[in-house]
């Protein structure tokens, strides 16, 4: 009887997820701004169980993010975040092995970049591993370069990688 039961919540569970997903996705979609949209997704939020997501929505240029709550109307104003998957530097970049690693995996990379003294490092995110109110993720990529312009070492997956590291 139990098993049966259980078997039976879970479905009901599964279907439940699927149905608000689809919901979600339709929601983010109708309150897009008129840009260029090249796809739409929906990723549940952790914690939120299957009534709250974000949605994001991949551009050109950028993607468009904000939050759907399911039981509510209120509604955040969605934001955009640039790719910047087109700076010169990030192509010189993307010939590195663990770069293209990263590339290939991710579904919505974002790249951005700073100065720290001479020193500059181009940080690689994937949306889908961003927590608001978070800096890093497990996830991120990080590229070293000395005031010259040479990697000087590339951190990922909580590991750093020096010039004339295989994987570098």
């Amino acid at each position: 009887m139990w098993p049966a039961a259980a078997l039976v919540a879970v479905a009901a569970y599964v279907a439940m997820c699927l149905g608000a997903h689809a919901i979600a996705r339709e929601r983010f979609a109708a309150a897009l701004p008129p840009v260029e949209i090249q796809r739409v997704a929906a990723l549940p939020v952790p914690g939120g169980g299957p009534l709250r997501w974000r949605g994001i929505a991949e551009t050109p240029t950028g993607y468009v993010v904000g939050d759907v709550r399911l039981l509510s109307s209120t509604r955040t104003p969605p934001r955009f975040i640039a790719k910047g998957l087109d700076h010169h530097l990030v192509s010189r970049l993307n010939e590195y092995r663990l770069v293209r690693v990263f590339l290939d995996f991710a579904r919505f990379p974002v790249v951005e970049w700073q100065s720290q003294g001479t020193r500059q490092v181009v940080r690689y995110y994937d949306l889908r591993f961003v927590v608001p109110g978070r800096q890093r993720s497990w996830f991120d990529l990080e590229v070293h370069l000395d005031g010259h312009g040479q990697v000087q070492a590339i951190a990922f997956l909580r590991r750093v990688f020096r010039p004339g590291h295989p994987d570098f």
